[in-house]
């Protein structure tokens, strides 16, 4: 909707009063919201906890009325049709990645992540290698509140042992690309942005694309990590409606490879969860209302520490033939995505049951 009608990241004073006026007042909450997480992280620091549950629910309601306000507003715009989002970076071919940059990440990722988080796991499941000359989708579950394991998989060297000779690219979300500084970031880390183009072009360039199957949808079930069900269970939702990506892997022949990742789903919280209205929001405007990301010390974006991740990389499912010219039957979708899903199923049983702290959580294959 908002390509359609010509929004762009930076344009002042465009689109309407409506629109101007409640994204005018949306950046304000948006701001006052910020300085009130500031103030509290740095009377954390000091050790003066005085009413910080005040200033915590003052901060959420502050972050919660600016959401509501910046969503409100997209549907208020009025701009020309026929124009499209534009962003300085390239995102869809990888042109911008720096050899440099990508080298400082692979030497340092995984020291850091292990400082911050503990043990960090990259485990095979299954004995089946990876070869350079076939073509590997590998979806990565569950999406959560961030997926930023997604983007820096490929960098670890215990990821790399794994792949053997695969080289990979992750795609990820459109809006990743438009502001400034992180678009250039991510474009010298080699991220590309999800569009089907951009995933053909890059299992040509390079073999093998990292991707997040659920997407939004399943981030909007990230609150059932954190809430017991009747039978006293927390839930590790992975949707699995989305069928587009098993298309694609057929009509390219890329063997489908699953990822599940266990300990980053329960880093990052949302700090007001009202899972009806996210989901309504998400359906009406494509984004979840209210979103505020918390993690450590219960009011920072930085993930809480000590937890572990383990990243489990599943074994490579062969994709049915398809002739020149041959369209992809319906079944044959629907048979590729009953084996990809009962591998998750199976990787999950074999896992779960050793990683700290998932005593409790049963996994959902949702709906």
């Amino acid at each position: 909707m908002i390509a359609r009608s010509g929004y762009r990241f930076w344009q002042p004073f465009r689109g309407g009063v409506a629109f101007i006026a409640t994204q005018a007042a949306g950046w304000a909450l948006f701001s006052l919201a910020a300085a009130f997480m500031i103030w509290t992280v740095i009377q954390l620091a000091q050790g003066m906890a005085y009413c910080v549950q005040c200033w915590a629910l003052m901060t959420g309601a502050t972050m919660f009325a600016a959401q509501l306000l910046l969503g409100v507003s997209v549907l208020t715009y009025k701009g020309a049709p026929g124009k499209v989002l534009e962003t300085v970076a390239n995102p869809h071919t990888g042109a911008r990645e720096w050899g440099l940059v990508v080298g400082l990440y692979q030497r340092y990722m995984l020291a850091s992540l292990q400082w911050w988080f503990g043990n960090v796991e990259v485990v095979k499941h299954g004995q089946t290698g990876f070869s350079p000359h076939q073509r590997y989708l590998l979806g990565y579950s569950p999406h959560g509140l961030f997926p930023i394991g997604a983007a820096y998989l490929q960098f670890l060297p215990t990821f790399r042992a794994i792949a053997g000779p695969m080289r990979t690219a992750t795609v990820v979300a459109s809006a990743i690309f438009y502001p400034p500084v992180i678009r250039d970031i991510c474009s010298w880390c080699g991220l590309r942005v999800v569009a089907r183009r951009t995933i053909i072009r890059a299992l040509k360039d390079k073999g093998a694309v990292i991707l997040v199957p659920g997407g939004q949808a399943e981030l909007v079930l990230t609150w059932r990590m954190f809430r017991q069900n009747p039978r006293g269970k927390r839930e590790y939702v992975v949707y699995t409606r989305h069928k587009g990506f098993i298309k694609l892997a057929i009509e390219q022949q890329a063997h489908l490879v699953p990822i599940l990742v266990l300990g980053e789903i329960c880093s990052l919280r949302n700090f007001i969860d009202i899972p009806a209205l996210q989901q309504w929001t998400y359906k009406k405007i494509g984004f979840p209302v209210p979103y505020l990301v918390v993690g450590w010390g219960g009011c920072t974006p930085l993930p809480m520490a000590g937890r572990g991740l383990r990243f489990i990389i599943g074994e490579p499912i062969q994709p049915p033939l398809l002739e020149p010219g041959q369209q992809v039957d319906q079944s044959a979708i629907d048979k590729l995505h009953q084996a990809y899903y009962s591998q998750v199923s199976e990787m999950w049983a074999a896992h779960q049951p050793t990683f700290p702290g998932y005593e409790d959580v049963e996994l959902v294959l949702y709906p």
